[in-house]
């Protein structure tokens, strides 16, 4: 190393310095593949290499790379004085000599570099800095499919996210820019953002100085997932089939410092939060707001695993987690209003899996402030005047439940206590909602216990309504429905058992939540939490077996096609169906017939949204609209499910002249104009034939083809009817017309008769 120094710094014949710079650049990275060189102390002061500052800017790329090495590979480290006049020069360099590289190699060792510049730059000129450094992340895509892509994606990450930078407020939009910059990169390497989170993570460890100004992103963050499509669940299944080969699978050995699942990255954007709200615990009350205003703004009626689910799950998740740091310095009246806005969430029409966690974080709260069960009682006699009241009481049946096993445990219940909750809940074992009687039952059931355990008698009233319950045909029915299988009432204990890895993985797979929700064990065990919740409990829950690759719902494979008789077959027909039944062709080549659907007299979206994608499947070849900027329409995208996009579309104002003056060029051209509408002369569906070259003109809603358009038609054509009502929706009877065309046009080859629908 010395002897490389000294042969640098000692070149007096400019014709052949560069040459042996060149030389010493390919030993100086023969060298740090081996041992880390910057261990050993080089008496170099930067002002001897200010000769080297104009080869920094080489028009010659090999000469570029070969200073750039050298450079680094000489300047002073961390615990040499640093020349503040030449930092803002060689950093602007460094971000225009990055742009020009084609050597990865010689980039990382500039970042490193810059990284060791950045405090003194940040001090100096942190407008410079904010300006430059985000272009190099763009540079950096050029190297994705590179083996040293996440390399230098680390080296940028340590330099942009270092404390130096992220303490100053100046350079807080680029941080929070750059980190958008970084979601959006998710969409293709997913593992992204692990790596981004790592960096951050080290932030709180340290003094936080401008730690406010990154709590939006961090409450964002703490909600990150990417959407999961029916195609890259198909890839999670083969990607989990091959992790389980281990090392029998070579893949499993690349990339395994950043492979974390984006559950685990929000999982370490929490213990960041948790930490930031101990130490300013001001800001409580705006993350509370925030994730209380994201759930609230979802959709109410999301179903089992759909993305709006899912987010709810992480809002609850995160709200339950931070709950120990929110409510620590909170004084009582804020944790009832705390208490409220939590217990509200539950009169939105939510799924059990989220349920379930509302339901933990109020009784987390009425553990940490017993009195405020008077806010639980007030709740439940007002549940009926709340939307989704159902769903409230059978929650509330729950709490106190817990809550109640939660202060015997804790030898601070009082028989009075337990009486007013036992009459607050029997009132409701005569409601008329089954779910609320049924729960309301089996809490009476189980809050009789909870007397025997402090060894008292159970009011004389109360005995004869449980054992009239225990009695009942219906409650061996109760039980099974109500306690045995629901988590709450039969394994999961709100003291015992609320830890990390219940939160993220036990509690979802409860409830079937996607196993890409989930975090794993291993995951958990690399966390250096700072929450109040240990990783592990004492117990964990009983889960249900995984499914296997072979019995999952999105790799099916078929011996033999004949043996099943009644397969749905909603996927991908023109692939899976046609190749079964011998037919080759593919999206871009559909069958297409002469059939031309005129709808330029229907107005509504919806209506020629459905449409649309009728013709579409059916073979239609144009389709006619007033404008085409209904394509563009909401109502009409909601129902074509992207079928204009493989469908021909023509536009044609309505109005008399234009649309018959359309008829007649359509005439020449040799079709013939078929109307849909019940005229004297009207011809019945099931005995006409359609010509093969015909355009379907479709009236309006309500009124039909206009009077001064029917003598412009070759024929009407009616649908035979059996009812009383006069006239069919105009898209249900365009249908049936479509569907007469194509079964006598298009599906006349027998290898087409078969068809799905």
């Amino acid at each position: 190393t010395l002897l490389i120094t000294d042969l640098i710094l000692s070149i007096k014949n400019k014709e052949c310095e560069t040459l042996v710079m060149l030389q010493c650049s390919g030993i100086i990275q023969a060298l740090t593949k081996n041992r880390n060189c910057t261990d050993f102390h080089l008496p170099v002061s930067p002002g001897s290499l200010e000769w080297l500052l104009p080869y920094l800017s080489s028009d010659s790329l090999v000469n570029l790379e070969s200073s750039w090495t050298c450079f680094t590979f000489l300047y002073p480290h961390k615990s040499e004085p640093q020349n503040k006049d030449m930092i803002c020069h060689v950093f602007n360099l460094a971000i225009d000599s990055i742009q020009k590289m084609k050597d990865p190699c010689v980039i990382q060792m500039i970042f490193s570099f810059m990284k060791l510049i950045t405090p003194t730059m940040i001090d100096q000129n942190a407008a410079i800095f904010c300006e430059n450094m985000p272009y190099t992340l763009s540079v950096l895509q050029d190297f994705s499919n590179s083996g040293v892509y996440w390399d230098l994606l680390n080296s940028f990450c340590s330099t942009m996210f270092s404390t130096t930078v992220m303490d100053n407020p100046e350079c807080s939009d680029t941080i929070i820019n750059t980190v958008k910059k970084f979601k959006e990169l998710t969409h293709s390497k997913e593992m992204v953002m692990s790596l981004v989170v790592d960096h951050l993570s080290s932030y709180t460890t340290c003094e936080m100085k401008s730690a406010s100004c990154y709590l939006d992103l961090l409450t964002d963050l703490s909600l990150f997932g990417v959407t999961q499509s029916r195609e890259k669940q198909n890839q999670d299944d083969l990607m989990a089939y091959i992790e389980h080969l281990g090392n029998e699978s070579p893949v499993n050995t690349v990339y395994q410092r950043w492979k974390k699942g984006v559950p685990f990255v929000r999982v370490q954007v929490l213990n960041m939060l948790y930490t930031i709200i101990e130490q300013y615990p001001d800001v409580s009350s705006k993350v509370v707001d925030f994730y209380v205003a994201s759930f609230r703004s979802l959709d109410k009626s999301a179903l089992q695993n759909s993305l709006p689910n899912r987010q709810k799950i992480r809002i609850v998740q995160a709200l339950l987690c931070l709950l120990p740091a929110v409510i620590k310095d909170m004084d009582s009246k804020g944790v009832n209003v705390l208490l409220k806005d939590v217990m509200l969430c539950l009169t939105l029409d939510s799924q059990p899996s989220v349920r379930c966690f509302i339901e933990c974080s109020a009784c987390y709260i009425l553990s940490k402030q017993p009195d405020s069960v008077s806010l639980v009682f007030e709740m439940m006699k007002t549940a009926q005047t709340v939307a989704n009241s159902n769903a409230l009481l059978s929650a509330i049946f729950s709490i106190l439940y817990h809550h109640m096993t939660n202060l015997s445990a804790k030898k601070q219940i009082t028989k009075s206590l337990l009486d007013e909750t036992l009459q607050k809940i029997s009132v409701w074992t005569c409601a008329n909602n089954h779910n609320v009687r049924s729960f309301a039952c089996c809490s009476l059931v189980l809050l009789s216990a909870v007397y025997d355990q402090n060894n008292w008698d159970l009011p004389l009233f109360y005995k004869i309504q449980i054992d009239f319950i225990k009695e009942s045909c219906d409650y061996s029915k109760l039980m099974s429905k109500h306690i045995e299988k629901n988590v709450y009432f039969s394994k999961f204990n709100i003291i015992d058992d609320l830890c990390l890895f219940n939160i993220f993985n036990s509690l979802p797979q409860q409830f079937n939540i996607l196993e890409n929700e989930c975090v794993t064990r291993r995951e958990l065990e690399c966390l250096n939490s700072s929450m109040d919740y240990p990783l592990f409990s004492g117990r964990f829950m009983e889960l249900p077996k995984p499914v296997s690759l072979e019995q999952s719902d999105y790799i099916i494979r078929f011996k033999d096609l004949t043996e099943f008789t009644s397969l749905q077959k909603k996927i991908t027909p023109w692939q899976i169906m046609a190749s079964h039944l011998g037919i080759e062709f593919d999206r871009g080549s559909t069958i297409k017939g002469e059939l031309v659907v005129y709808a330029s007299l229907i107005t509504k979206g919806n209506n020629l949204g459905g449409l649309s994608r009728t013709g579409e499947i059916f073979g239609v070849k144009t389709m006619v609209v007033n404008n085409l900027e209904i394509l563009n329409n909401k109502d009409f995208r909601s129902l074509s499910m992207t079928s204009e996009k493989w469908i021909d579309y023509e536009e044609v104002p309505y109005d008399t002249a234009p649309t018959v003056e359309y008829f007649k060029k359509m005439k020449r051209l040799g079709y013939t104009i078929v109307g849909v509408e019940q005229a004297s002369d009207s011809v019945s569906l099931d005995r006409f034939q359609f010509p093969r070259m015909s355009v379907l003109v479709l009236g309006r809603e309500r009124d039909g083809i206009p009077v001064e358009l029917l003598s412009h038609l070759d024929v009407c054509v009616e649908i035979p009817q059996l009812g009383l009502i006069r006239s069919l929706n105009v898209h249900v009877s365009a249908s049936i017309m479509i569907w007469e065309y194509s079964k006598q046009h298009l599906f006349a080859d027998n290898s087409l008769k078969t068809g799905g629908c």
